[in-house]
């Protein structure tokens, strides 16, 4: 589809909803009759998977809300499981191809996106709020990117592979601050910097996300 059917497509997909049905049948007339213009620049690598899944889930009517309740009651939810079903519902909302294994040093869910950029997730979300992330922890998330290159790149030199801890804190044990690589901990609405293997580097709190 070429952005001009893609642009009438969306007026006549909005005006199909019934509101500002009439503004919206003035710009497709006006759309269709325009010059449209030479496009250079190409559209986000995740556009069209984007695009099929509010094709599917539907651009009017009850399904996208209750997609998007069911996600955010899934990312509350402390348990694993629940996690990782919210992570996947959103990461469709980003139109990337959800991957979720249970093969051994597999992450616990990955997204990939078509110009070869993944990001792996490692849920530790079942830990204490005042709990530490341990060395263990940080080995199983950092051999992830292993994983990620053998099964899902297209060039496994090229390809970009970000790792993601989940964790109700980001605080780490002591012994974690010589084992540190660049890697982002959400859950508490913070990141926190592990620093580059063998800097050094003191872990350090980035701030909001």
């Amino acid at each position: 589809m070429s952005d001009g059917e893609a642009e009438e497509d969306c007026l006549k997909r909005g005006s199909s909803c019934g509101v500002n049905s009439g503004w919206l049948n003035q710009i497709l007339q006006h759309r269709t009759t325009a010059e449209i213009p030479n496009m250079t620049s190409s559209k986000p690598a995740n556009a069209e998977a984007l695009w099929d899944q509010l094709t599917k889930w539907g651009w009017a009517g009850p399904e996208f809300e209750q997609r998007i309740v069911q996600m955010l009651e899934r990312l509350a939810d402390p348990a694993y499981v629940g996690y990782h079903q919210g992570l996947e519902i959103l990461g469709k909302c980003f139109g990337a191809t959800v991957t979720r294994s249970t093969e051994p040093g597999a992450p616990d869910l990955v997204w990939s996106f078509p110009n070869d950029f993944h990001i792996a997730y490692e849920a530790k979300t079942e830990k204490k709020e005042s709990g530490l992330l341990s060395k263990k922890d940080l080995q199983e998330a950092k051999g992830h990117p292993e994983w990620v290159r053998a099964h899902l790149c297209d060039d496994q030199v090229k390809a970009i592979v970000e790792v993601v801890v989940v964790a109700p804190s980001p605080s780490l044990h002591q012994i974690c601050a010589s084992f540190c690589w660049r890697a982002v901990l959400r859950r508490t609405r913070k990141s926190i910097d592990l620093g580059s293997p063998n800097s050094g580097k003191s872990p350090q709190n980035e701030g909001q996300v």
